[in-house]
């Protein structure tokens, strides 16, 4: 699946951590999260938020969009539109 976000991280149609830059353009930022990081966003939880409840409906687009996340899987690559 690929998408482009806008540079909106926690209120766009998901809920992800902005990650670590790996490239910048004029129109673009490139970053890199961690599988685990999103897989504890979709499974709605860890230790110190409820995601789901905060997010309900970025948690509901990353699941309807995502079937399953290992954690320890490959980091995922987001790219950000600069408007």
């Amino acid at each position: 699946m690929t998408e482009v976000f806008p540079l909106e991280s926690y209120t766009g149609k998901y809920l992800l951590p902005f990650g670590r830059v790996v490239r910048m353009t004029e129109t673009e930022i490139c970053t890199v999260v961690d599988a685990d990081n999103i897989h504890d966003i979709w499974k709605g939880y860890n230790d110190f938020n409820n995601f789901e409840s905060d997010y309900p409906l970025q948690v509901r687009n990353l699941r309807q969009d995502i079937k399953s996340i290992n954690p320890e899987g490959n980091p995922f690559l987001v790219i950000y539109k600069i408007q």
